[in-house]
């Protein structure tokens, strides 16, 4: 949690700043935060973490972490999605199984029990839901008529040749 104070918030300012200026697939080091920091980034990983968050909302910069050097600015913002799906459905994973052996090695009441099955089931569907077989792979087909608004049958065909591909039918 951030102290709200004024130092602090001018760091978080000029942190951001050099995010800002950094170029695509520049990196920001961590002895160039260390000079506007005037201490170690990493402990205050805080200010560094609310910078980027400043950075990606002014100009839509996006980072991943280089170790033990920086952070380097990245064009991809598909590859940090990506990492949120497989981070939310580890999350879940871990939650129905923590849930499941709650349920199974305790003596609950009928309403506990039901509660157990909603949040179960809740964090089965996000987990599907996450799931890159979810979606079919849409790289090869073109939906410039879906960003016209005409849903016409040709690109319904394309998106279900797409889908069956896939699946490997």
């Amino acid at each position: 949690m951030i102290i709200k104070s004024a130092r602090n918030e001018q760091h978080v300012r000029d942190l951001a700043d050099l995010f800002n200026a950094a170029s695509i697939d520049g990196t920001v080091t961590y002895t160039q935060m260390r000079r506007i920091i005037g201490d170690d980034p990493q402990a205050k990983r805080y200010l560094v973490a609310a910078a980027m968050r400043l950075s990606n909302r002014e100009c839509g910069a996006i980072f991943k972490p280089i170790q033990n050097v920086g952070y380097q600015r990245i064009r991809d913002g598909v590859s940090i999605g990506a990492m949120a799906l497989d981070k939310a459905r580890r999350a879940t994973r871990r939650g129905i199984s923590v849930v499941s052996n709650w349920m199974d090695k305790t003596n609950l009441s009928d309403d506990d029990l039901r509660r157990g099955y909603q949040v179960r089931t809740q964090m089965s569907l996000i987990n599907a839901m996450t799931s890159r077989r979810a979606a079919p792979d849409l790289s090869e087909v073109d939906l410039t008529t879906y960003r016209d608004g005409d849903h016409t049958k040709q690109t319904l065909d394309a998106l279900k040749s797409a889908r069956d591909k896939k699946r490997g039918g």
